[in-house]
């Protein structure tokens, strides 16, 4: 699509709506900052603990902005009032966290009994927290925190500053791993999520033993001492299918190569690069480093359409002005249904005014600019 037809369609889709979202100032600028860091590597903390903060930050200020864009207040599911829906948040679990995660990896494996349970309670001034249940399935490392006590009415998520782990009390390297703390349908719980990080230009090869003992530190707002949890850990024998097809599509700008992709029943991945060919002339978008490649995405559709949830964010290294070294991208979503015939990857960019400017779909959420001259579709290793 040229860029004057698409700043037409987008005009247009502005007519409709009313309106453009902006990401306040204040916001921008701060997320701006810690991009930048994150770009040139000027951000390091032991146990991931920046990046851990990076991911729930950018989490925060777009959910914030979304939110104050549209004049909203999202509160609970919308079959309950809000008091119902905060009550509701603290009722007491029963069952496995995971089964309320909104996770379909994580129910499915809770289904069929691949969950771990956790081990020690910890207790600081009124708040006891303690892991609930772990899964390992070769890709990711999910972690249920529960706590009790303390305040009902702030989350743990909200509460966890951030937190550090050991395995079999050896230190990992923190630029190894991604890290996502998240939240569930109920205040006193949250899960903590661990990916390997593969990046073919980072010389790191870290990867986790399919057995060991797991030493979590986690520091809470408002308690100095650390939580110092435990729990053993065993990677789940579930099967893996692992191919690395190496298909590449491309346009006038961007080559866009899928490197490799591991399904298994708790978790999809996928490994992107995307190499920009020439910079382009279009101040449509909203550009990371200058570059398209680092604003692009994809979404991933099975055989049926269904689209993939994401579930741990998008990971990888963003490229470089002089075009020498691509944009890296592993992504995790949750499984298939079913094992698919094929899967179907289509990247899109946010159209963008500058400045934080981006166009909203009505609903919440930016509208998507598809590239299908970059689409790709795979088939599947049946087995």
């Amino acid at each position: 699509m040229k860029t004057t037809e698409l700043e037409q369609l987008l005009d247009l889709d502005k007519r409709k709506m009313g309106t453009s979202k902006a990401i306040p100032t204040m916001v921008r600028t701060r997320l701006d900052d810690l991009y930048r860091d994150f770009e040139n590597g000027e951000v390091h903390s032991p146990g991931g603990q920046a990046k851990s903060l990076f991911r729930r930050m950018r989490k925060t200020a777009i959910a914030l902005t979304a939110t104050a864009a549209l004049g909203l207040v999202l509160v609970g599911s919308a079959f309950f009032s809000p008091v119902m829906a905060e009550s509701l948040k603290q009722i007491p679990i029963v069952g496995g966290v995971f089964k309320i995660a909104g996770d379909f990896g994580l129910q499915q494996a809770e289904d069929k009994g691949y969950i771990q349970q956790g081990s020690n309670r910890i207790q600081h001034k009124d708040v006891k927290l303690k892991i609930t249940q772990v899964i390992y399935d070769g890709i990711r490392l999910v972690i249920a925190v529960e706590r009790e006590g303390g305040d009902p009415n702030v989350s743990l998520d909200e509460q966890m500053k951030n937190f550090d782990f050991t395995v079999d009390g050896k230190k990992m390297e923190p630029a190894a791993f991604s890290y996502m703390i998240s939240p569930t349908h109920h205040n006193q719980n949250s899960l903590i999520s661990i990916s390997k990080q593969t990046d073919k230009y980072q010389k790191i090869d870290v990867t986790l033993p399919d057995s060991f003992k797991l030493n979590l530190q986690v520091n809470l707002t408002g308690i100095e001492e650390p939580f110092n949890l435990e729990a053993p850990v065993h990677k789940v024998p579930v099967p893996h299918t692992v191919w690395k097809p190496n298909v590449s599509k491309a346009s006038k700008y961007i080559r866009f190569t899928v490197d490799k992709i591991d399904l298994s029943p708790v978790t999809t991945q996928i490994f992107t690069t995307a190499s920009q060919l020439k910079l382009s002339e279009s101040t449509t978008y909203a550009y990371t480093n200058g570059l398209e490649i680092n604003s692009l995405n994809y979404t991933v559709f099975d055989d049926q359409g269904n689209e993939l949830k994401e579930i741990n964010g998008t990971w990888g290294r963003n490229g470089t002005k002089d075009l020498k070294r691509p944009a890296t991208r592993q992504t995790s979503l949750t499984p298939f249904p079913n094992t698919p015939k094929f899967i179907t990857i289509k990247p899109y960019l946010l159209p963008s005014h500058g400045n934080g400017s981006f166009y909203d779909d009505g609903n919440g959420d930016f509208i998507r600019v598809y590239l299908p001259e970059l689409e790709v579709t795979i088939p599947v290793e049946q087995k």
